[in-house]
């Protein structure tokens, strides 16, 4: 025989302050949780995202990201010739080389980071066909002009349209803004390659793009790159290789995991601490309910219940509190290339189902050790604290 719940809510609500009390202290862990969560989640769909299906990077063998990489021109032109890539209305190969370039620049609000500048050329936006100017225009060739992420504007200093930004040793102009539905290129500044190249003196290209025919060639265009002596690169797809690129979105899902585990600890006996008050100020509630016949495992399971009540109405209220920061924009520096990346925080359901699983886990440990050492208590003994 099982003890109504309707007993516990009962409970719950005559003691207001304890309960509350209780409650708001699960809620701040809760909130906290599913902050960094989002955190984490923000950016790993930041960088994920940015993959398209059909699209492959090419990059010299080892290197874990495009901007630590580097080829010929001679293995560009021998990877045009590669039967896999998709041709556009003249025949010509959907195969972007691109440079790639960091600066140093200065945060809205105080302190610097790195930025990557992406040299390119006009079917760089074929091939990343997600990437559209949102104001302004594309820059021209050989002009010095750049094409802005708005995710870097919103961040950045002086990278408004008609902006003069300093790199090496003459004024660029910002002539455009780009978007690409919350992507990493959103992090970037883009310019024509063959102006980056000159002003750098770089002669040779960090990585190529390609768009395929067909998806289902990629093991194929992998195999040629890596075996073609005249190419000899490391051939990934785009989906896999911005998933390689999130290790920065793993590391801080694990420190949010470790950050709540810690805070979950004085989560645990805080309602540990409320279940002992409440069960010892009801000895008398406990012996009545042993002297009808209900047995000690359905007493504990009852106060147990009545533990994870109090936690998922804290949970419940920490996801709550956790609201607002969906949708807010910030940046990290990609472990991979260590440049800045924009990104923003993504409540998911999946996140504030994790979080209500997590604030009963921390209700069922806090209310365990009480609710047995309450039914414990044998009826004679607790009926003569009565």
């Amino acid at each position: 025989m099982t003890i109504p719940v309707k007993y516990n809510l009962r409970n719950l609500l005559v003691r207001k302050v304890t309960t509350t009390m209780t409650v708001l202290g699960i809620s701040l862990v809760v909130a906290t949780f599913v902050a960094l969560m989002a955190m984490a989640h923000g950016l790993n769909q930041t960088l994920v995202a940015t993959g398209v299906p059909e699209n492959a990077i090419l990059v010299r063998k080892g290197a874990l990201a495009d901007a630590a990489s580097s080829l010929t021109i001679d293995q560009y032109r021998a990877v045009r010739d590669l039967p896999q890539l998709a041709s556009d209305a003249r025949r010509n190969a959907l195969a972007s080389p691109e440079l790639i370039f960091q600066i140093q620049r200065r945060k809205k609000g105080g302190g610097t980071a790195m930025v990557l500048v992406r040299g390119v050329r006009p079917v760089a936006f074929s091939v990343h066909s997600q990437v559209k100017v949102s104001t302004g225009r594309m820059p021209s060739v050989r002009s010095g002009e750049l094409l802005v992420g708005s995710g870097l504007r919103d961040r950045f200093e002086g990278f408004d349209p008609g902006s003069k930004v300093r790199l090496f040793s003459r004024d660029w102009t910002v002539v455009g803004v780009m978007e690409c539905d919350g992507c990493y290129y959103e992090s970037e500044l883009w310019c024509d390659l063959d102006d980056l190249a000159s002003d750098s003196r770089r002669s040779y290209y960090s990585a190529i793009f390609v768009k395929l025919r067909d998806p289902a060639s990629q093991a194929a265009l992998k195999r040629a790159a890596a075996d073609d002596p005249r190419i000899d690169l490391e051939a990934k797809t785009e989906l896999a290789y911005f998933e390689e690129q999130s290790e920065g979105a793993r590391r801080l899902r694990l420190l949010g995991l470790l950050v709540a585990g810690i805070m979950a600890i004085g989560a645990v006996f805080a309602a540990m601490n409320t279940m002992y008050a409440a069960i010892s100020a009801r000895t008398k509630e406990i012996a009545t309910l042993r002297a009808l016949g209900f047995s000690r495992v359905a007493i504990t399971a009852s106060f147990v219940a009545e533990s994870m009540l109090l936690a998922l109405a804290g949970g419940v209220v920490g996801c709550v509190l956790a609201l607002p920061v969906h949708g807010t924009t910030t940046g990290t520096v990609n472990l991979m290339s260590f440049s800045d990346v924009s990104f923003s925080f993504a409540i998911s359901p999946g996140i504030v189902g994790g979080a209500l699983a997590f604030s009963l886990l921390i209700g069922f440990f806090g209310g365990l050790l009480p609710a047995r050492t309450g039914a414990a208590v044998p009826i004679v003994q607790a009926l003569r604290q009565i």
